[in-house]
């Protein structure tokens, strides 16, 4: 009784893992299909200077995030405040615009 019991809960264990994979994988795709939108979306209302619009209750914005990238080619930090050069430090940034998603409020 307990033998046929344990390969039971094995086997509900294997099948539990291999939705599990199954449903992480699909996450990933659903991300991808996300990022593309949002990056679709965020060059279509750059292009027409949209900085945000309501659409059925959701109010979508248009944000912008600057974020600083290590020097290329670098392998050891260059010493505080200076490049690997001995020049004064300056930063390589990466513009990100993103559109951001926000739900309406509800008035009484």
């Amino acid at each position: 009784m307990q033998t046929q019991n344990m390969y039971e809960l094995a086997e509900q264990l294997k099948q539990l893992r291999e939705k599990k994979k199954n449903a992480e994988q699909r996450l990933k795709e659903m991300n991808a299909e996300i990022e593309q939108a949002d990056y679709q979306l965020s060059m279509l209302m750059a292009e027409t200077e949209t900085q945000n619009f309501t659409r059925a209750g959701t109010t979508f914005a248009l944000t912008t995030k600057i974020r600083a990238s290590a020097v290329a080619g670098s392998s050891l930090p260059p010493p505080a405040g200076r490049s690997a050069a001995g020049l004064p430090k300056t930063r390589n940034c990466k513009r990100h615009s993103p559109v951001r998603d926000i739900p309406e409020k509800q008035s009484c």
